[in-house]
């Protein structure tokens, strides 16, 4: 027989059960349970599903139930998932709680709450739930389950244990047992406080060897500090006697400075006026010769013009001997093309069959002629790279004929190609080969672009040729294409055939019109270099000579200026010569030295002073940093005192509590609970027993006394009716101690009872004074009572529950 009672006051007073659903739990495949208040009797036989009504029940309520099976056995056999719906009712509303149990995934438990419209979402999540429910119900799951609902066969263990594990057990039931649990805490507590103590105790020690340490680096401190001052004082007086020094020291290094940089801007006046005078000299000997290159320049300069054309006249035969050769390259390829036509003209008129071979030969020439675009935009590049190499070539030879005009200048006139200026025969020299080899540079530049140029040449060729015969197979792509196409439409290709023939015809002439415009000849070209040749040293000897008479003004201008500066130079030095005198006058070598080495002398002892200064210094730091890690110690073992005292007072309080809860309260309170327990066995069991109950009791130690019929009656004794009977009334006045009753679930109330015993229990739940009373059994005769009856049968293996209206219900 398994016991459920449930009280709810903290919710709201009195909590009835109204409706429940199962799906897929157990054996219910769709049960729908329509509750009233009073007795609710589901009868039924032995494995119909009657204890999975009280277990779906316990389940929605808390999400625990009785037993041992897993909870995916819950679900019922061939379900993927099993859902519980349970409304209850208190005072204060009413609520609906669903759970759902599945092996794959599952969703959260709701608790809902009925507006008088629609049931509104409360409270989401299982731990969320079950405890609404407990606060609902005033009822933790603990209690629900480990409390009030219970096997018989731990009930029949209670009776028929030893008294020492009975009393165990009613404490555990009953809440005595927390008395003992805050015993051990307390000891536990009492543990560590000790052990702070000690711990306290220890960094309490050793206070007046610090105190007596922090008096004598103070003394120390308060030393340094006087000597710290003298020291400052007498610094302060060598710091004044030394400022007095330094300012006579640096009045005379200025004057010595001064004199020093006098001197050498004297001799830096003569200096320059010599300078000057050697400029002037050689300024009139440039302009005398800048007046004889002014007449060789006006004999030469009409070759520089005559230069000038011929080059022009060089460079537009060369672009019409290239046109005329590109113009024989087109003729020469227009006259193959025009061979190649008529012969192919020839080929079609022949050509009948072969079409198959011939659309093979086509996709060959389609892959050769395809590079045709590429190959010549690689032609147009190259012939630009050429273009570009000839220009180079033009700049590179006028360099190398700058080059040679100035090697001339330097060996004819002996001077510098760059400042103008007669030099050294040493010099010029080196100036010669320098420019050599300034002309072997470019000579070499000119040799690799020409190089590169003949190159360009052959790789241009080279395209000419691949070009060539991408044309080709361009021009036997297009045969072939017209042969595949012949026997469809030959005419049409014969005429295109007659179309290009003409073309290339036309083609042919205009080239023969254009070559016979072109009159310049490569002998042409030859006479212009050779004249080139004569020209061009001639050219360069009146350019040089511009050059030298177009210096000739200024030269002259720079000779005036040049006798201007040599002048204001000598004012400058006379200046310069009276301020060194009188400088003279004013400094004294011998009084220098000796302020100097007074100075010094302050120096080393001030640096002495400071160095002893940052010594005490540092000593000092040391010694306060001594001061504050004792004042931190002293503190920290101040405050340890202070724990000491406080950690006695806290194990003497736990001590006295220990005392208390051991020696008064837990004795206090196991005798009230059990005594409560034991007035309500008594009055159950004589409510239920067939039998005079005269007393039933159990003591403090779990001693469990029955007297029936004026005499003892030991457990061991009482029948199986008799135990059943005491076994229910302990269960009803355990619970009845923890609870008041609201609501009761039985679950195979009869089970060893005969039928007088079973007729006292009807009349018992007949009498009944809770709200609800929900009682599972397979006796029939409790159709007779006032309740609203259920029948509970198995129909093709699952349950189904049937209401059915007996006893005024």
């Amino acid at each position: 027989m398994n016991t459920i009672i449930v009280l709810s006051e903290r919710g709201g007073g009195i909590c009835l059960i109204e409706k429940l659903k199962m799906k897929n739990f157990r054996s219910h495949e769709d049960s729908d349970i329509d509750f009233t208040p009073g007795l609710n009797i589901f009868l039924g036989e032995v494995g119909a599903g009657k204890t999975s009504i009280l277990e779906a029940i316990s389940f929605a309520l808390f999400g625990r139930y009785a037993g041992s099976v897993n909870q995916n056995g819950l679900i019922r056999r061939g379900a993927e998932k099993a859902i519980i719906s349970l409304i209850f009712s208190t005072s204060t509303g009413r609520y609906k709680v669903e759970r759902m149990i599945s092996a794959k995934k599952t969703r959260k438990p709701k608790m809902s709450v009925y507006d008088g419209k629609e049931w509104r979402v409360a409270v989401e999540g299982a731990t969320a739930v079950s405890k609404s429910v407990e606060d609902f119900l005033n009822v933790d799951a603990s209690t629900f389950l480990a409390a009030i609902y219970a096997s018989q066969s731990e009930i029949k263990e209670m009776l028929e244990t030893q008294p020492g594990k009975r009393r165990e057990r009613l404490d555990k039931l009953l809440g005595i047992d927390m008395y003992e649990k805050i015993w051990k805490t307390l000891g536990e507590a009492e543990h560590i406080v000790l052990k702070e103590l000690t711990d306290a105790q220890d960094k309490a020690s050793g206070v007046n060897v610090y105190e007596i340490q922090l008096k004598d680096i103070r003394f120390r401190v308060n030393s340094g500090k006087k000597e710290l001052s003298d020291l400052r004082n007498s610094l302060a007086d060598i710091d004044r006697k030394l400022k007095l020094t330094e300012q006579q020291l640096k009045g005379l290094n200025l004057i010595k400075q001064e004199l020093t940089q006098v001197n050498i801007q004297t001799e830096g006046k003569n200096d320059e006026i010599e300078k000057s005078r050697k400029t002037i000299i050689l300024l009139r000997d440039r302009q005398k010769r800048a007046e004889k290159a002014s007449a060789i320049f006006e004999r030469n300069k009409k070759f520089i013009d005559l230069e000038n054309n011929l080059r022009e006249e060089q460079k537009r035969v060369e672009i019409a001997l290239q046109n005329r050769m590109n113009l024989m390259n087109i003729l020469q390829r227009d006259e193959r093309d025009l061979q190649q036509e008529n012969e192919s003209r020839n080929r079609l008129v022949t050509l009948l069959k072969g079409l198959s071979s011939l659309e093979e030969e086509l996709k060959i020439l389609e892959m050769e002629r395809k590079p045709l675009p590429t190959l010549i935009d690689e032609q147009t590049e190259i012939q630009g790279g050429l273009d570009e190499l000839n220009a180079k070539l033009i700049k590179v030879s006028s360099e190398i004929e700058n080059q040679k005009r100035k090697v001339n200048r330097v060996v004819e006139l002996g001077e510098c190609p760059t400042c103008l200026q007669i030099v050294p025969e040493e010099h010029k020299e080196r100036i010669r080969i320098e420019t050599y080899k300034v002309i072997t540079k470019f000579e070499d530049e000119y040799t690799s672009l020409k190089l590169s140029k003949e190159r360009g040449s052959q790789q241009l060729e080279e395209l000419k040729r691949k070009i060539e015969r991408a044309e080709a197979a361009d021009r036997k792509y297009f045969e072939r294409r017209i042969q595949v196409k012949m026997i469809g439409g030959r005419q049409e290709e014969l005429k295109y055939v007659g179309d290009r023939i003409e073309e290339l015809k036309t083609s042919i002439t205009e080239c023969h019109n254009k070559m016979s415009e072109i009159k310049e000849t490569p002998q042409t070209l030859k006479k212009i270099n050779t004249k080139l040749e004569d020209v061009i040293p001639k050219s360069n000897l009146a350019r040089e000579a511009e050059l030298q008479s177009a210096a000739k003004a200024d030269f002259e201008a720079m000779l005036r200026l040049e006798e201007y500066k040599k002048k204001e130079l000598n004012t400058q030095l006379v200046t310069y010569r009276k301020l060194e005198k009188k400088l003279t006058k004013r400094y004294n070598a011998e009084e220098h030295v000796t302020i100097d080495g007074k100075v010094r002398v302050l120096r080393e002892e001030r640096a002495k002073i400071i160095g002893g200064m940052s010594r005490l210094e540092r000593t000092m730091e040391d010694n306060e940093q001594q001061v504050k890690r004792i004042n931190n110690l002293l503190d920290k073992k101040r405050k340890a005192k202070r724990e000491v005292k406080r950690l006695k007072n806290e194990s003497n309080i736990i001590d006295t509590l220990r005392q208390s809860l051991r020696q008064v309260i837990q004795p206090i309170m196991r005798k009230n609970n059990i005594l409560r327990v034991s007035e309500a066995f008594q009055r159950f069991y004589q409510q239920l027993s067939n039998d005079t109950i005269d007393s039933a009791s159990i003591d403090e130690d779990g001693n469990i006394d029955i007297t029936r019929n004026g005499e003892p009656s030991p457990v061991n004794s009482l029948s199986g009716g008799e135990t059943t009977c005491a076994a229910l009334a302990l269960r009803l006045a355990i619970s009845s101690s923890l609870t008041k009753s609201q609501l009761l679930l039985l679950d195979e109330p009869t089970i060893h009872l005969d039928e007088s015993y079973r007729a006292k229990l009807r009349d018992f739940l007949g009498d009944h004074r809770f709200e609800q009373l929900i009682v599972v059994t397979h006796d029939n005769t409790f159709d007779s009572l006032p309740a609203k009856i259920f029948r509970v049968q198995k129909r093709g293996g699952d349950s189904d529950v049937s209401p059915l209206k007996f006893g005024g219900v």
